[in-house]
């Protein structure tokens, strides 16, 4: 019986399991055997804030997905991945050279020693773990670069390689979180979710994939199928909804719902909206102050977007902008990525394979593509634990975004002095609401 894969995808509101097995007659390689979410505790801006709130959400997962998984399964061997997000990890080059004068050609063993020989140069930095490396070019005594070197000769052989690692604590404080199992690989968000969710007709162009969440923008640029840059930027649309609530009194989840409406509720005529969150709780809003408070905190995210596109120096190259993430269906995020980025060609991402519908795949995707990675880095399904380091503890720290070096977007305007509108609260409003929108992600108090 073949090694079962469990992903899972640690999310600001929701966090997801993917249960798979490498399977190659699937369009994705794997059969996929359970898929399930919880909502998410302990965590902000993609990081770990509190790690007996994550724990408590891991054991939910496994509880539901050993509660479903068929006997036949009982026994199978089982290897674990998760993902990083927010400020945890980083992205740089580095380039390595080895003397391949006595080969008569380049092979894949030189491509393999080299691969080697810079995670060896990476793992003389102990605090270091390396989550990936990719192979970007190769050159050959010193002639223009190429994508593979393999049946070339020469004498020197210089391989680019773009690495994401973290620190080693970072890592470690995943796996505190994880006491009962055996942590075997860490992947990022994006890079799981390019994976999955990028057209195979762009495999030969430079593509940008932008996920968008509540607490966390993720970005990763891949060309010619390699992933090129990638960044993780802690802040999301769970702004939008602070922002709704302080303007116009309202409670977060009041807010979450206006702010996943607010397509449907632009749709009505004239400048004072109605909207009817039951028989006794029917609101008006203004739709020029509405419309304000929500579009000034999507220009910035936008903008802090467009300056991360900036910084990876690929910005000019890229081909196609593709948009994914509950954020992704925020009223006006993709015409203002589409305002600001003018010469690119930028849609929302909805593929679907079969066996698997968009919105599924939306919601699972860096769990998916965990687990193709995991299949395609470790082809005999091997499993290795990640060797363990002690992580200093951890008492609720509010995450900070101070090591961000993206250019901060110029401040939006003051807003008008306006009377702020008064609204009643509302209970259980979840079961009443009348005009609920598919999608977006929810919010809750702790994302202020």
């Amino acid at each position: 019986m073949s090694t079962l894969i469990y992903s899972i995808d640690l999310g600001t509101i929701y966090s997801r399991i993917v249960v798979a097995e490498q399977d190659d007659t699937q369009v994705l390689g794997l059969k996929t055997i359970h898929l399930d979410e919880v909502p998410s505790y302990g965590i902000k801006r993609g990081q770990v804030y509190n790690v007996e709130d994550v724990t408590r959400t891991v054991r939910s997962l496994f509880s539901n997905v050993e509660k479903k998984l068929p006997k036949k399964y009982a026994s199978a061997k089982r290897a674990y991945c998760i993902n990083i997000n927010g400020l945890q990890f980083k992205g740089g080059y580095m380039s390595k050279d080895i003397d391949v004068s006595s080969k008569q050609r380049i092979d894949e063993r030189d491509v393999r020693h080299i691969l080697d020989l810079q995670k060896n140069d990476l793992k003389v930095q102990k605090e270091t773990y390396i989550i990936n490396i990719e192979p970007i070019a190769f050159s050959i005594d010193g002639m223009p670069e190429t994508s593979s070197a393999i049946g070339i000769s020469g004498n020197m052989l210089r391989c680019n390689s773009y690495v994401i690692t973290a620190p080693q604590k970072n890592i470690s404080l995943l796996k505190n979180c994880l006491p009962t199992i055996t942590l075997n690989q860490v992947y990022t968000t994006a890079s799981a979710k390019a994976r999955v969710l990028l057209p195979s007709s762009t495999r030969n162009k430079c593509v940008a994939l932008i996920d968008i969440g509540a607490g966390v923008i993720n970005i990763a640029i891949c060309k010619s199928g390699v992933t090129r840059y990638e960044i993780s930027i802690p802040l999301g649309t769970s702004l939008i909804t602070s922002d709704l609530a302080n303007e116009l009194n309202l409670s977060i989840k009041e807010a979450e719902v206006i702010k996943q409406n607010m397509n449907n509720i632009f749709a009505q005529q004239g400048t004072e909206l109605s909207i009817k969150f039951s028989e006794d709780n029917i609101v008006t809003l203004n739709s020029k102050e509405l419309k304000y408070i929500a579009l000034a905190r999507t220009e910035e995210l936008v903008a802090y977007i467009e300056s991360a596109l900036q910084k990876s120096n690929l910005l000019p190259s890229i081909d196609y902008i593709y948009v994914t993430g509950g954020g992704s269906k925020t009223y006006g995020i993709i015409d203002c990525i589409k305002k600001r980025l003018e010469n690119k060609l930028v849609s929302l991402c909805n593929p679907a394979y079969d066996g698997y519908d968009s919105n599924t795949l939306q919601k699972y995707a860096a769990a998916i593509g965990m687990a193709m990675l995991y299949i395609k880095n470790n082809p005999s399904l091997e499993t290795a634990e990640i060797p363990f380091v002690e992580a200093p503890p951890v008492t609720n720290p509010e995450p900070k975004p101070e090591d961000f070096k993206l250019t901060p977007p110029e401040p939006a305007p003051k807003k008008p002095e306006e009377k702020k509108s008064k609204f009643k609260t509302f209970l259980d409003f979840a079961s009443k609401i009348e005009a609920v929108v598919t999608g977006g992600e929810e919010s809750d108090d702790t994302l202020k």
